[in-house]
C-alpha cells in the first residue's frame, strides 16, 4: 500500500459552539477578508472559518492536518495576518517549501519540505509526520490542502494560533495520509492534483452519478456520508468502476445532514484499501 488512511471520517459538526480559546469575536471584521485561519497547536489542526451575518468568523469551512513546531513554543500563539506569498520559498538549510505564506515574521505556512525547488523532491519521511509537531516553528501542510489556502485566502487573512487540547476544532481532526516510503514515489506529494504526479494514476477518482445539469446534488434531509454513494461514484484511473461496497465518502465542511439547506462541502472517496481520491467541491441541497 502506498499510503493509508484510517477508516474514521472527518467529524461533521452538528452544533457549533466556542471551540477556540481565542474568541472569533476578538477579530476586527472591518474590511474583513472572507476567511480566517485557526491553528490549534496541540491538535495540529488548521480550521478555515468564514464570516457570519454579523461579520464574525464563526462558520467553519474546512479542516486540515498540519505540523507545528517540534518545540511547540517555536510556533507562537496570538492573532496575526498573512502577508507575503511564495510559490517556492527556501527554508532552513537545503530545504524548500511550496505555497509558503508568511503570517508572523519568519513563521510561515508552507508544504512539507522539499530537498530542492522541484515537485519530485519531497521529503517523504517528513510528510508522514503531519499531525504532530515536526517543524522549526512554521506550520507545515500537505500541498493539496495548502494550495486551497494559497488560492483562496488573500493577504491580510487573520491567523489565530491557540491551544485547545479538548477540541481540535468544530470540524474535528482529519485523518492522516501516510506514504509508503518504499513505494518508489516518495518524492511526490500524494495530495497534489497534477498530471505529472504519479500518485494520480494509482488512486480512485470520483464523479457525479446523478447530475441535474446544474452541478448541484439535490439530496434529502438525513442524507449522510454513506447515502451520498448514490450520487457520487468512484473509478480507478484505468476506468474500472469501484463497487459501492468497496468505497466510502469523506466529507470536509460544515454539513448537517439533519437540517435542510444549501451546503458547500469538499469530498474525497476512499476505497477499501484506504486509497483516497483528490478532494473536490460540491454544493448539496437538502
Amino acid at each position: 500500500m502506498f499510503f493509508k488512511r484510517k477508516k474514521s471520517f472527518i467529524a461533521i459538526a452538528l452544533v457549533l459552539s466556542l471551540f477556540f480559546s481565542i474568541s472569533s469575536t476578538s477579530i476586527e471584521a472591518k474590511a474583513a477578508t472572507p476567511y480566517a485561519l485557526y491553528v490549534n497547536r496541540v491538535a495540529n489542526v488548521v480550521t478555515v472559518m468564514s464570516l457570519d451575518a454579523q461579520g464574525q468568523y464563526t462558520i467553519p469551512v474546512k479542516a486540515y492536518l498540519c505540523s507545528v513546531g517540534a518545540n511547540i513554543e517555536d510556533t507562537p500563539t496570538g492573532v496575526f495576518a498573512t502577508s507575503d506569498y511564495y510559490e517556492w520559498r527556501q527554508l532552513f538549510g537545503n530545504s524548500y517549501g511550496r505555497y509558503a505564506i508568511r503570517f508572523n515574521g519568519h513563521i510561515l505556512f508552507h508544504s512539507v519540505p522539499y530537498a530542492a525547488p522541484t515537485v519530485n523532491s519531497l521529503r517523504g519521511n517528513a510528510f508522514n509526520m503531519l499531525g504532530q509537531g515536526a517543524s522549526q516553528g512554521c506550520v507545515r501542510m500537505a500541498v493539496g490542502d495548502l494550495k486551497w489556502i494559497y488560492d483562496n485566502c488573500k493577504a491580510g487573512t487573520p491567523v489565530i494560533v491557540y491551544d485547545d487540547a479538548t477540541n481540535p476544532g468544530p470540524l474535528g481532526r482529519p485523518a492522516a495520509v501516510k506514504l509508503d516510503v518504499n513505494a518508489g514515489l516518495i518524492g511526490y506529494d500524494p495530495t497534489e492534483e497534477a498530471s505529472y504526479n504519479p500518485w494520480m494514476t494509482l488512486v480512485p477518482t470520483q464523479y457525479l452519478k446523478q447530475d441535474s445539469g446544474d452541478g448541484i446534488i439535490h439530496g434529502y434531509v438525513g442524507m449522510d456520508a454513506e447515502a451520498l454513494e448514490q450520487y457520487i461514484g468512484a473509478r480507478y484511473s484505468d476506468g474500472r468502476e469501484i463497487d459501492k461496497w468497496n468505497y466510502s465518502i469523506q466529507i470536509n465542511g460544515n454539513y448537517n445532514p439533519n437540517v435542510s439547506g444549501t451546503y458547500v462541502v469538499w469530498i474525497k472517496v476512499a476505497d477499501n484499501r484506504g486509497y483516497t481520491s483528490v478532494e473536490k467541491q460540491y454544493t448539496i441541497q437538502l
